[in-house]
């Protein structure tokens, strides 16, 4: 016993100095509030114009490139929409910022062409003067893997008159062959055309009245680079859609940065097939980004692995830049390079929120204290778990707010939702546990050493249900819905830490009060008549969720229904698919029966579609917030059910085909669950409902409003349908498979040998009694069970005697 508590002892100590440690790295970073979204900071709003015609569907498409672009290139919490085909709009957090308008406006459009010809572009070509040979306007000898000295920068031009598209005049289409072969021998009027053009001062982006559409992939085409040579260049070799990766990175053996350039298979085998010819041979082949040579190396030898590196005087933030605007893709239309740039102010009042999370954290916290007060051992450990639970979830959101740029928005207030539920729930799991155990007879101390390693695998297992929704969220979500799915994975981890080091060893320092494993009294239930009763409460709920959304409808707002929205709506319900047969395989996994996998799911259906009805039916828009706080809905949901299965397995796998007993068992079930739900819900529902009330006085926090109203409907019917239809449908499902199989018909041969009429034999005549018995043996006497003449056997004593 000492041991033990000397073990739980460090293991408290352990989590104390942890918490002061991370609260002391708080402090170190100079904030003790976490990075905060645009809906709670201001920020700064860009406005590009789109060059020459476009249509509102190459707009919307330019959206969600440019969406990609700024959230690989970690410019967190920004909104990018398109106003119909007028105007591209970026919203990001604070000051208005250059790199910004670089990446947005970049094309990214990348292509490899053979160099023809190359020389100086500050003149003109005089006709019958030739140019520098290919491979001797260049003195860089660097293959694509091994870098290239030639100082080049992606913004090179061209001056007004580049004919930079031979046949551009409306010709007839020309046959220009094979690039390769083109390259060594040009036509005529592509050599004109070189010879007639100049370059302009580099960093100058003039082209030709053509613009961007004189980039051609098909013709010859006519090009500088920043240091002013020109270059004939054939048709595209290998073009921009069959880069399948671009990456950052320092170049083999030189301390440059540069970008890795991986193609997919047709890609890789027309860039093999150009290496194999030009290897050797002193020719140039050229890397065209956005319609300027950035670099153009000789092939040295043959690249079978389809990779290249475009290099040159980048620092780090420009090559990382790059490679993000040539992996997110080609821009449809060109924007301008100079937006229109205003401050915007945050949307929600900074002051207002902060009072309404001032609210919830006090209310969390009394309402905590309050249990430990009235429940004694049992709320001070439901209460500490909760607490410690939010405390070191709150300076890693700090922490990582300035680590990694992880935003506190109210879309990521919603994540942290499910791990209080989780680490509250949890605890009165392993309390009640304790409770069960003690009443059976068992010591306090055994009852708590005997479940521990239990809950702690049940909780980790209920954590990795809402973690595969966090997983799937970062992957398909962008915006302030991927900061949602990061804060929810951080806190759920938060949580299962908590419970497996701080709460179960709590439990286990507390095992030697007398109230330990004490739980709420309820009065005995009916559950024949109840269990009828909770299913017509909860098809209640669930009718007014279709209501809802049969009439209300919910209607999306313009950052969820616009195209880049749309797009990932539509990877949001294949992640939901993804999340619910991952939730069905540990379902079954778990608890070892197909039987807890359906009444488990159609529960948590029950809980998202009645929650997304009484949306629709209370006219509350479909935003960031809402989404976010529907999506933890789902993980409260689904790591509800396993710990609610959880608590009632040992009743369900005892049952026998009795219907008392199967009553029996449900009854204790729900009583159990009903226990638990006391200081659960007070300590999860009334801060809800507090904030949600606090929002609504205060004016102003929509989105607030929106996050504390959803999660306040998703936890109660959560709980509800936990105890009122999950549990007792699992039991209806167990009932019904074992009524079948006691009524199923016997196997065939069974009934062929029922059906065929046994005759009974014919009574065997008793032979008489031997004459002489045997010594020890006594007469010979009718058996009442064999029904035939037995020989009696005698006492020892009257054996052998006369």
């Amino acid at each position: 016993m000492a041991a033990r508590s000397r073990t739980a002892g460090r293991a408290l100590g352990l989590t104390l100095i942890l918490l002061v440690v991370s609260f002391g790295l708080v402090a170190l970073v100079g904030t003790a509030t976490p990075e905060r979204g645009l809906d709670l900071t201001d920020g700064a709003r860009l406005t590009f114009a789109p060059e020459g015609g476009t249509s509102a569907a190459e707009l919307d498409r330019a959206a969600e490139v440019v969406a990609d672009r700024l959230e690989d290139a970690g410019v967190h919490g920004a909104r990018v929409r398109a106003e119909g085909a007028d105007a591209l709009v970026v919203e990001h957090p604070g000051d208005a910022r250059s790199d910004v308008a670089g990446l947005v406006s970049r094309e990214g459009r990348l292509r490899i062409r053979v160099v023809a010809q190359s020389g100086p572009g500050s003149v003109a070509t005089p006709p019958g003067e030739t140019d520098a040979a290919p491979g001797e306007g260049d003195e860089s000898d660097a293959a694509p893997d091994e870098g290239d000295e030639t100082d080049a920068a992606p913004d090179g031009s061209a001056s007004e008159d580049d004919p930079a598209a031979p046949d551009a005049d409306g010709g007839d289409p020309v046959d220009y062959g094979d690039p390769v072969l083109w390259a060594v021998s040009p036509d005529p009027a592509s050599v004109e055309a070189y010879n007639a053009f100049t370059c302009g001062a580099a960093g100058e982006s003039t082209t030709d009245e053509g613009g961007a559409d004189a980039d051609v992939a098909d013709r010859p085409y006519v090009a500088c680079d920043a240091s002013g040579t020109k270059y004939l260049l054939s048709p595209v070799i290998v073009d921009g859609e069959r880069l399948s990766d671009a990456s950052a990175r320092v170049a083999q053996g030189s301390t440059q940065w540069g970008v890795r350039l991986r193609f997919d298979d047709e890609g890789s085998r027309a860039f093999g097939e150009m290496s194999r010819i030009l290897a050797g041979t002193q020719r140039l082949f050229a890397v065209v980004l956005d319609g300027q040579v950035v670099q153009a190396p000789r092939m040295t030898s043959v690249v079978a692995n389809g990779e290249a590196n475009i290099t040159g005087n980048y620092t780090e933030a420009d090559a990382r830049a790059l490679a993000t605007s040539l992996d997110s893709g080609t821009l449809p239309v060109t924007l301008s390079a100079t937006p229109d740039v205003e401050p915007i102010a945050a949307d929600l009042d900074p002051g207002k929120a902060l009072t309404w999370g001032a609210v919830g954290a006090a209310l969390l916290l009394l309402v905590a204290l309050g249990l430990a007060a009235l429940h004694r051992g049992p709320g001070l450990v439901v209460a500490a778990a909760v607490i410690v639970t939010s405390a070191f979830s709150y300076a890693l959101l700090v922490l990582l707010g300035q680590g990694v740029g992880l935003l506190l928005s109210a879309a990521s207030l919603a994540g942290l939702l499910p791990a209080v539920v989780l680490s509250g729930r949890a605890a009165t799991n392993l309390l009640t546990a304790i409770g069960v155990g003690v009443a059976r007879g068992q010591s306090l101390a055994f009852a708590t050493d005997s479940v521990v390693a239990r809950s702690r695998a049940t909780v980790a297992l209920a954590a990795a249900l809402p973690a595969t929704v966090a997983v799937v969220g970062y992957v398909v979500l962008r915006g302030p819905l991927s900061d949602f799915a990061l804060t929810l994975a951080i806190s759920v981890v938060v949580a299962v830490s908590v419970h497996a080091v701080f709460t179960t060893s709590l439990a286990q320092w507390l095992a030697g009060a007398s109230d330990a494993g004490r739980r709420v009294s309820l009065p005995s239930l009916a559950i024949s008549g109840a269990r009828s009763r909770g299913y017509a409460a909860v098809g209640l709920i669930l009718a007014l969720g279709v209501v809802g959304l049969v009439i209300g409808r919910p209607t999306a707002t313009e950052e969820i229904s616009g195209a880049a929205g749309q797009t990932s709506l539509r990877w949001a319900l294949a992640g939901l698919l993804l999340v619910l047969v991952v939730a069905a395989a540990l379902f079954t996994y778990r608890f070892g029966s197909w039987r807890f996998a359906a009444a488990g799911l159609v529960a948590v259906v029950v809980d998202v579609a009645a929650v997304l009805g009484l949306v629709g039916l209370f006219g509350m828009p479909l935003g960031h917030s809402a989404v976010a706080a529907l999506l933890a809905v789902l993980a409260v949901s689904l790591s509800d059910k396993v710990l609610a299965f959880d608590a009632v397995e040992h009743p369900v796998q005892g049952l026998s085909d009795k219907r008392r007993s199967l009553t029996q068992a449900v009854d204790e079930a729900v009583r159990g669950l009903l226990a638990q739900g006391i200081p659960y819900a007070a300590l999860v529902g009334v801060p809800l409902l507090a904030l949600a009330i606090t929002a609504a006085f205060l004016g102003g926090l929509v989105q607030l409003t929106e996050v504390a109203v959803v999660l306040l409907l998703g936890v109660g019917i959560s709980f509800g349908t936990s105890t009122l239809l999950a549990v007792p449908l699992l039991v209806d499902l167990r009932a019904r498979v074992q009524h079948v199989r006691a009524s199923a018909p016997r196997p065939q041969a069974g009934r062929t040998a029922a059906a065929t009429p046994r005759r009974t034999p014919a009574p065997k005549a008793s032979r008489p009694a031997s004459p002489t018995t045997p010594a020890g043996r006594g007469p010979v006497r009718q058996s009442g069970s064999a029904k035939r003449p037995q020989p009696s056997r005698q006492t020892r004593s009257k054996r052998g005697k006369k």
